[in-house]
């Protein structure tokens, strides 16, 4: 074979090759497969609830009560124990709202509000646009396409690493602000001057004064935890619908008493729409059984 015959022939062997190669790029090549672009989450969004809490300092009517009953101010001071420990507990959601005051003979008088606070909503993090990515030809070469798929790869992922990072940080910046947000609410609470209350216990304001704070701030959902004994006369209250009423530290007088009041006021506060589960009585009443009360509620 002459000089022209052998070149022929080597430039034949090359063209084979290159054409095995650029076909292994477009069917079969052994390339890894290429991730997914994440999408950019959108800001969560939540079913609010509002959680009003009544202290009882009322010390009236004293001679019938149980023997065994904790004299003034032992009711109000258990009550301002156990919050200070339990609100840390609650899981509050961006916008809930959170009152806490004194259960007196006139609780809906502004002066026994101790704190109302709404829980704020850190801002919903700004992401960057998703990078760039190679295009992958079909007249490319394997080993073409495999550094390709492997730099696109390295982008998503990095990519994708950011918006966990990002979504993180917002994480902590609303725990801190949650965190803030009980931590003014326990110290007022412990900062509250307790006050005797020799007139009555106004339970109905309290309850209306409850809902009147989910309806205000268009909970979809709301609590009103009362810590008394009950007492007080069976008056109107306003629309309780999507309104759970938890009573705690109930231990007025004897059990038949107790009995007998707990059944009137729960079909009392049923007629108004209310969701009232079984009261916690004074032994009942712990940092868990009341905790489990408060979580109770759905977020409609």
């Amino acid at each position: 074979m002459g000089t022209a015959g052998r070149c022929l022939a080597i430039l034949a062997l090359l063209a084979t090759a290159a054409c095995g190669d650029a076909e292994a790029a477009t069917a079969g090549c052994a390339s890894p497969s290429q991730d997914v672009m994440p999408s950019l989450p959108a800001a969560p969004s939540y079913a609010h609830r509002s959680f009003s809490i009544a202290i009882d300092r009322a010390d009236v009517a004293a001679v019938d009560r149980d023997p065994s009953y904790r004299k003034w101010p032992s009711l109000p001071e258990a009550a301002r124990a156990l919050l200070v420990k339990t609100l840390p507990n609650i899981d509050f959601m961006p916008s809930d709202v959170l009152e806490v005051g004194w259960l007196s003979s006139d609780s809906t008088f502004g002066g026994e509000t101790i704190i109302t606070e709404t829980l704020g909503t850190a801002p919903w993090p700004t992401f960057p646009p998703p990078p760039a990515l190679e295009e992958i030809r079909p007249d490319l070469f394997c080993r073409q396409v495999v550094s390709i798929t492997e730099r696109n790869n390295a982008k998503i992922h990095a990519y994708t690493e950011a918006i966990g990072t990002s979504i993180a940080g917002w994480k902590t910046r609303q725990q801190e602000l949650a965190d803030a947000f009980v931590a003014r609410a326990v110290q007022a609470l412990k900062d509250a001057p307790l006050i005797r209350d020799a007139k009555g216990t106004d339970v109905a304001g309290a309850v209306s004064k409850g809902a009147s704070v989910a309806h205000a701030s268009g909970a979809s959902s709301g609590v009103v935890l009362l810590l008394t004994d009950m007492t007080g006369p069976l008056l109107p209250i306003a629309d309780l619908h999507n309104i759970t009423i938890v009573v705690a530290l109930y231990d007025r007088r004897g059990a038949n008493d107790r009995s007998a009041g707990e059944r009137e006021w729960t079909e009392h506060l049923r007629s108004y729409g209310a969701i009232v589960p079984p009261f916690l009585s004074w032994t009942d009443t712990t940092e868990a059984t009341l905790l489990a009360r408060l979580k109770g509620g759905p977020r409609r």
